[in-house]
Order: structure tokens, then sequence, then C-alpha cells
């Protein structure tokens, strides 16, 4: 990858646990500028994560690295604002932050 490019971890959702576990031993060793929060996470198909159970988790596992001066992306939703906007307010009842949001868009 060129040198200007910079390559951002992503944990991709819970059924991804062995891959997240590399990263981070990656990240230990060098600490990103910024993370992302699951790939599409209300899509059954892909992490399909409950809302709350991923504000859970990415207050346990990503929102530490911000403490590291990690920026810290949302989880990369396809089309559910509702699943956004309750993610977002349960990590925020948490204490916790993004500090930018990701998305995926298709456009058919």
């Amino acid at each position: 990858m060129p040198s200007k490019n910079e390559f951002v971890p992503m944990f991709w959702g819970t059924s991804k646990w062995n891959l997240w576990n590399q990263r981070v031993a990656e990240m230990k060793k060098k600490t990103p500028k910024h993370l992302m929060a699951f790939n599409e996470p209300d899509v059954k198909s892909q992490a399909s994560m409950d809302a709350h159970y991923a504000a859970n988790v990415y207050m346990k596992e990503i929102y530490p690295w911000a403490k590291k001066g990690v920026k810290l992306g949302s989880p990369a939703i396809v089309w559910d604002l509702n699943w956004m906007a309750t993610f977002l307010k349960a990590v925020e009842q948490q204490g916790g932050h993004v500090d930018f949001l990701c998305l995926h868009w298709y456009v058919i």
C-alpha cells in the first residue's frame, strides 16, 4: 500500500473474534490513528448484531483505544438508521462516543 494511504483496522463482528484478536496484537505493536467498528451489523448475512449488544462490545473492545489517542468510527451500517441511533444512544449512556460515522452506500 502506498505510504500516503492509511490502513484503518475494523472489528468486523463477534463472529470473527479470532481476526479481531490478531488485529489487537498488531495494534499493540503499532497503534493506529483510526479504528472502525463492525461491518454491517444491521444485516443478518453480515455482522448481524443487536444495537445494544454492539454498544456493549464497542465499549469493551474498541472504546479503550480512545485513551491511546485513536479516533473511533461507528459501525458501518447499510440502511437501518434506527439501529445506528439506538447504538449511539447506548454508547453515550455508557459514557462513550464515536469520533466519525461509517456507512456503506449501495446504489442500485
